[in-house]
């Protein structure tokens, strides 16, 4: 074989391998949420209030979501970080700590959660000492 016949072959078995990983990949999508999350009932006691930001990504092919949450202006440091469904309490994954902003972790979904994220069925709540309920709370949208 000569040296033409090797180039031909690389670049056969690297359009070969290319067009594998496009076609594995073809139903996997990178999708994007963020939720601005407001005061919960009651006024904070901090004088320009709660603030809260988080962005979300979702990779449906591994089924990770991954998210940064940034806040400030709390009544106390958050105890608890979770995402809430109306239909389903408590069948939402937690979210693991440590709770000191910024909040950057992932974790791993069903199929069923994934369904009902892409729903809009999901939202993100903090809970502090004042206000375990949630001191901020707000849907996760779309963003792509």
């Amino acid at each position: 074989m000569g040296r033409g016949s090797n180039a031909r072959a690389a670049i056969i078995g690297a359009l070969m391998v290319g067009s594998v990983g496009l076609a594995s990949g073809a139903d996997s999508e990178i999708l994007r949420y963020r939720a601005r999350l407001g005061a919960a009932a009651a006024p904070s006691a901090h004088p320009a209030g709660p603030t809260a930001v988080a962005d979300f990504t979702l990779d449906t092919d591994s089924r990770v979501l991954s998210w940064r949450i940034v806040y400030a202006g709390l009544s106390g440091p958050v105890l608890a970080a979770r995402f809430q469904t109306p239909d389903l309490p408590g069948q939402t994954p937690g979210i693991p700590p440590p709770y000191a902003s910024p909040i950057i972790s992932a974790i791993s979904l069903s199929d069923v959660q994934i369904g009902d994220l892409r729903a809009g069925l999901w939202s993100l709540a903090l809970a502090t000492r004042r206000r375990p309920e949630g001191e901020l709370i707000g849907p996760l949208e779309r963003v792509n």
